[in-house]
């Protein structure tokens, strides 16, 4: 579980840092404050293996698929200036020492900019031998592994009962949910009604988001999710349903990483959480200063009594 995180020359980030980071935390604050950047840079820096820039592309949905990439990874970097190179330093709970992994760039044959390489400090004696793995949900990462094998992770791990609930409470009158082979005999996840079923792909974005956000966080264990709004295309009926497979995956160990603009979603979240765990929750109200990623922190109660404050941050 991340502990804290550092940033320097990242994106919009000259530096700045959020530190005693909890089982669940949520980021808030206006567009353009750095949520998103604090989640991809979490993501690089919990990375056990050296990241490309190909990599980051793939796993974060900053790019669109018409940008051009070498373009864009140019602005990876604070102001656009390759002679500042990102780097990163993360405190893991449980681990002795910090991590740190800086960026590089290498020749690109060909091409006007060069590749970018983010690699750990080769002289880095306080780098973690081994740790849970960080991944991330997000408009693009969230596709990356097809829904069929999600959800053989689920039945593998004995939740399939506790994710059916979780959905099926939503997708009325829908019974049950399988998987079928298409026309190329691969696996597709269907919607069973009583007569007819029809692939979660086709049943509308929220349904297959929240199906996905739910498979995924049932099969994860000890990890680090990462969520860049987990609200967008769901029903506030289904951020509440949403909310309670973050609360029980935070339950079962994986610390969760998440920004939004939701109130609703922090109401769910304090409400599926039982007050012994609400130490477990912290939310950073971030801001951007001249580059200066600036936070304020509250934790467990704290959120609860400051609701109208997030309220004016959210609205």
């Amino acid at each position: 579980m991340l502990k804290s995180l550092s940033i320097t020359n990242f994106r919009g980030i000259e530096n700045g840092s959020l530190v005693d980071l909890t089982p669940l935390v949520v980021l808030v604050g206006p567009n353009g404050c750095g949520k998103s950047t604090v989640l991809e840079a979490a993501l690089i820096a919990g990375s056990p293996e050296p990241v490309s820039s190909s990599f980051v592309a793939m796993t974060t949905g900053r790019p669109r698929p018409h940008d051009n990439l070498a373009y864009m990874f140019k602005w990876m970097f604070y102001r656009g200036d390759f002679q500042r190179p990102p780097a990163f330093e993360v405190v893991f709970h449980d681990l002795p020492g910090s991590y740190r992994i800086s960026s590089k760039c290498e020749p690109n044959p060909g091409q006007t900019y060069p590749r970018i390489q983010f690699s750990p400090e080769a002289d880095s004696e306080s780098r973690p031998a081994s740790r849970p793995p960080v991944k991330l949900i997000g408009p693009f990462g969230w596709q990356a592994k097809p829904l069929p094998g999600v959800y053989s992770s689920v039945v593998e791990r004995g939740l399939k009962r506790e994710a059916k609930e979780l959905v099926l409470s939503l997708v009325r009158p829908a019974e049950d949910f399988e998987l079928l082979a298409d026309e190329q005999n691969k696996p597709v996840m269907h919607l069973i009604f009583r007569d007819y079923s029809i692939p979660v792909a086709v049943a509308g974005e929220g349904i297959h988001l929240l199906f996905y956000i739910s498979f995924f966080l049932a099969a994860e264990r000890g990890s680090t999710v990462l969520f860049e709004e987990p609200e967008a295309h769901l029903h506030p009926a289904a951020i509440h349903q949403c909310a309670k497979a973050i609360c029980a995956a935070v339950a079962r160990g994986t610390q969760v990483i998440l920004s939004t603009h939701s109130l609703e979603l922090i109401d769910s979240l304090i409400s599926w959480l039982p007050e012994a765990d609400l130490l477990k929750l912290s939310v950073y109200g971030l801001r951007l200063e001249a580059g200066q990623l600036k936070s304020s922190r509250l934790v467990g109660k704290e959120v609860v009594a400051a609701r109208e404050v997030l309220k004016e941050d959210l609205r």
